[in-house]
């Protein structure tokens, strides 16, 4: 997609944009300092992902101290130790532990507006946080009203809205804004729609129509993802579940004292909520990486339930067997880092634009090569793209196959 952009190709004209357009954009820029690939992408999103490690020890020690803080982070880097997609989740989560970072600092100007930019940026890098997002700012105004308590985030939130209503003035002026609705946040009906059991299929619609279909398979890929979630035999889900536990006796505890909380506690209260629905990015596949960039706020204010709450757990009490516990858990969850092995003499190269000189399998290199000797000694060909290959428009050299007659089957419409 990068390569489409840097060879002038409109944005959700010419390039499909499941996930927006912040990342395209980034790269964009950065290609004016440093040669943009297929390697170079993985290698910039690692460094966004180890910054964002410093990032959260930060926080984590705004909230608690620094021994459970360096603890949590060696957790969380057990259970996730770099990205393993270049996806825009990296840079989205890296956007909200910044905004995280300024929104804890003393209320001022300057830190409520860099809040508000890098809360609209993690729906910059990745469409679908719009959803937890505003769904956390309408649940945290309805809580406040209803117990008719001061809202002390509103100018944050008026900011915020003003950004992102500046964005969709913006791709209402490109004559964008519904194909950023269509491929960014409505795309999700097309994997609802993929089935296998046509006989099921033809039944649903044929009581509940289309929509009826799309609807509960949705909620199926919730079901089956809430279920992934809380299987404990996961050892990656166990410290989600513990924290999400924490969250829910926090917010209990807020909602039985009736909100009488400082305003500090107020900011805990909308990172909680923002943290718990932040799951929603794991809606349809339930995968660590989008948790851990996505519900970052559980960890935040599970740690200050902890440290600054009367709570019943008897955490100091039982102090030295917790800390057994931990210690165990990282040592099971080591025993599962996961490892590579190189062979040089297992791999070679190929010299394309897409690939960069990147190593390759020799199988995979074959592959690539008979699809360019079939492929590019021809002319006036049409290539349908079935497997969604991305590398498969750019190894004619100096040539690009996708344009109007090249085209990713996926993307048919009916």
């Amino acid at each position: 997609m990068f390569i489409d952009f840097d060879n002038d190709f409109k944005l959700f004209k010419d390039i499909f944009l499941q996930y927006g357009p912040g990342q395209i954009i980034f790269l964009k820029f950065a290609n004016f300092f440093i040669d943009i690939n297929v390697v170079s992408v993985s290698q910039i999103v690692n460094v966004v992902y180890s910054i964002n490690f410093l990032l959260l020890f930060l926080i984590f020690k705004k909230v608690s101290n620094i021994e459970t803080s360096l603890i949590l982070i060696i957790l969380i880097f057990l259970i996730h130790p770099y990205s393993v997609l270049p996806w825009p989740d990296y840079f989205s989560g890296i956007s909200l532990s910044l905004f995280f970072f300024y929104f804890l600092k003393k209320n001022s100007n300057y830190n409520l507006f860099l809040s508000a930019i890098f809360l609209f940026l993690a729906i910059f890098f990745r469409s679908t946080y719009i959803l937890n997002i505003i769904f956390s700012i309408f649940i945290y105004y309805l809580i406040f009203e209803f117990y008719k308590k001061e809202n002390i985030l509103k100018n944050l939130f008026n900011i915020f809205i003003l950004i992102i209503s500046i964005f969709f003035i913006t791709l209402t002026y490109f004559d964008s804004l519904f194909d950023w609705l269509n491929q960014s946040i409505l795309f999700i009906t097309s994997y609802a729609e993929e089935t296998k059991h046509l006989g099921l299929y033809q039944k649903i619609t044929d009581y509940f129509g289309n929509y009826g279909f799309i609807i509960l398979k949705i909620l199926y890929y919730a079901l089956n993802s809430a279920s992934k979630l809380f299987n404990i035999l996961n050892p990656e889900n166990i410290i989600f579940i513990f924290f999400i536990i924490l969250n829910f006796l926090y917010l209990y505890r807020i909602i039985k004292i009736k909100l009488n909380i400082s305003n500090e506690e107020k900011k805990i209260v909308f990172i909680s909520i923002l943290g718990l629905s932040g799951f929603v990015q794991s809606l349809m596949l339930m995968e660590v990486f989008r948790n851990i960039n996505a519900t970052i706020g559980i960890f935040i204010a599970g740690l200050y339930f902890l440290k600054n709450t009367n709570c019943d757990l008897h955490i100091k009490k039982h102090s030295k067997k917790i800390l057994i516990l931990i210690i165990f858990y990282g040592l099971f969850l080591f025993g599962k880092f996961p490892t590579i092995e190189y062979k040089n003499n297992n791999f070679t190269s190929l010299n394309n634009i897409y690939f960069k000189n990147k190593k390759l399998s020799p199988e995979t290199k074959n592959y690539y090569e008979k699809l360019n000797n079939f492929i590019c000694n021809k002319e006036n060909i049409i290539v349908t793209n079935i497997s969604w290959d991305y590398a498969l428009p750019y190894i004619c050299e100096g040539q690009n196959l996708k344009n109007k007659n090249s085209i990713a089957l996926r993307f048919l419409k009916k």
